[in-house]
């Protein structure tokens, strides 16, 4: 009976306790609770609980058996052979100290986790559940100051079970470990064995193309040689030939010629020596072949001359032809300048010009004519046009010439530069009259003209691009800037030839002084 009070100490094979998963992150002492029947609570605290309990001497292995172990840990899962019978209690002996925790594997993260990589991470985590799990168990079950040899005994057996089991345990995961390293160098080599045989395949692949390549490319250039020296050697082969076929028609000429004297002598011979009235129709014969001949060659002039005045009568009627159609197009060129000059004539009017400012716009020539009698006659203050250039002052080849100055703003003057949406002024107009802009930052949509003009300068502007937009090839003339306003002027370029009076250029010029 001295057993029946330390029977909670005995491990029995039932209830088998809870296997915790070794994804768990809590911990789980379910299977630490001992069963009713077992515990202090069927005990007095003097003499024991009064109901003896058989004592059950074997001690059964605690581990789980999942699908990760193996046939020897499930070989080793199996109940020992029964222990002989208890000893007498042993003397009091201090309570053996709590072991350590088995250590903890750390696997390293592989990319592609194969199915004995993972068999050696769970039996890893597995081995340090069970570990922590017995330590739990010895931390938590009570010491009785009476406790069994036997229980002792067992005990000590199940410990050092367990930690043969977990080195054994941790043999096989090193030993696993170590195999899947090993596979894994054994794979990378491979891997960038496989790279370089595929870059040296794709060297050869390259190299052999660029051999295919140049050699496909000299038989190209020798076939094409052969082709220009084929082409060189027929077009010889023909010159020549056509020159013996020449040769030949002329020998062939001259041949039939002297055939054909040698002919008439020998028939001359003959009729001499023949009798008198052969050689009358010998005559006869000759005379009428003369005729025939020269009937043949006047025939032959008049159907040349015939054909030439054919030829001669075409090429009039192709000339007249050319010369009406000239004249059309000038006829209308002449028609579409007067429309134009008059349209401008109109608009300069609507504008103030005078008749004689008209004119002179209207007329180069006279507007020349105008430029060389006022450049004479030129004094200090007076406006003229040198270069297409409107300046103030003397001309500045003058000694007593004014230092230069600009003209147009008072001093300290703000100036307002004129923001324009792009819809109603092209880029090619201010390139074409040279006024410096810039798009606007806020919307690209408006540009910004870094120059102030008044508003007749701007509806010249807007003038330009829609006469640009609609195809329209009128001139523009010199307009004449006004006293209040910025001081610039529109200055149309000389043309070199007279009959072109369109697309000529006209350029934004600052008026300054000289």
């Amino acid at each position: 009976m001295e057993y029946s009070s330390y029977e909670y100490d005995r491990w029995d094979s039932n209830p088998q306790p809870h296997t915790r998963h070794y994804r768990h992150s809590h911990r789980h002492s379910g299977h630490l609770t001992p069963e009713p029947q077992y515990s202090n609570l069927h005990r007095s605290h003097s003499q024991g609980h009064n109901v003896p309990h058989p004592t059950n001497i074997h001690i059964y292995n605690k581990i789980p058996v999942t699908q990760e172990m193996t046939s020897d840990q499930r070989t080793d899962s199996r109940p020992p052979p029964p222990m002989p019978a208890p000893m007498p209690p042993p003397p009091q002996f201090q309570q053996v100290p709590m072991m350590a925790p088995p250590p903890m594997f750390v696997h390293q993260h592989i990319p592609m986790m194969d199915p004995h990589a993972l068999r050696a991470q769970r039996l890893g985590e597995q081995i340090l559940a069970e570990g922590l799990a017995g330590m739990h168990l010895h931390r938590h079950r009570p010491h009785s100051r009476g406790r069994s040899p036997d229980d002792r005994l067992r005990w000590d057996l199940e410990q050092q079970r367990r930690e043969a089991a977990a080195a054994e345990a941790r043999r096989r995961h090193d030993e696993e470990t170590a195999a899947l390293k090993a596979q894994f160098e054994l794979d990378r080599r491979r891997e960038e064995a496989n790279a370089a045989d595929a870059k040296r395949l794709r060297e050869e692949e390259a190299t052999a193309l660029k051999l295919k390549l140049e050699l496909e490319a000299e038989r190209e250039a020798a076939k094409r040689k052969k082709q220009e020296e084929d082409a060189a050697a027929e077009r010889i082969r023909v010159i020549d030939e056509h020159e013996r076929k020449l040769a030949a028609d002329a020998k062939a000429a001259a041949d039939a010629e002297a055939a054909f004297k040698l002919k008439l002598e020998l028939q001359a011979r003959e009729e001499q020596e023949r009798e008198r009235k052969a050689y009358d129709d010998f005559l006869r014969k000759q005379r009428e072949q003369e005729e025939a001949e020269e009937r043949a060659y006047r025939d032959a002039l008049r159907k040349q001359k015939e054909k030439e005045e054919a030829k001669e009568k075409e090429y009039q009627a192709f000339l007249r032809e050319q010369k009406e159609k000239q004249e059309a197009e000038e006829k209308a060129k002449k028609a579409e300048q007067a429309r134009i000059d008059s349209a401008m004539r109109a608009r300069l009017e609507k504008l103030g010009w005078s008749q004689h400012d008209i004119e002179t716009a209207l007329d180069p020539e006279k507007a020349e004519k105008e430029k060389k009698k006022k450049k004479k006659h030129r004094h200090p203050g007076d406006v003229y046009i040198e270069d297409d250039v409107i300046v103030v002052g003397a001309p500045p080849s003058l000694p007593d010439a004014p230092p230069a100055i600009a003209v147009g703003f008072p001093q300290h003057h703000v100036p307002v530069y004129p923001r324009i949406h792009r819809k109603y002024l092209d880029i090619e107009t201010l390139e074409h009259y040279r006024v410096p802009w810039e798009w606007d930052r806020a919307n690209s949509e408006y540009i910004i003209l870094l120059r102030e003009l008044d508003t007749y300068e701007t509806d010249v502007l807007f003038e330009h691009t829609r006469r640009r937009r609609q195809g329209s090839s009128a001139p523009l003339t010199i307009d004449k800037v006004k006293d209040s306003g910025p001081k610039f002027a529109f200055v149309r370029h000389k043309s070199k030839e007279r009959s072109k009076s369109r697309g000529r250029d006209i350029r934004v010029t600052e008026i300054v002084r000289r």
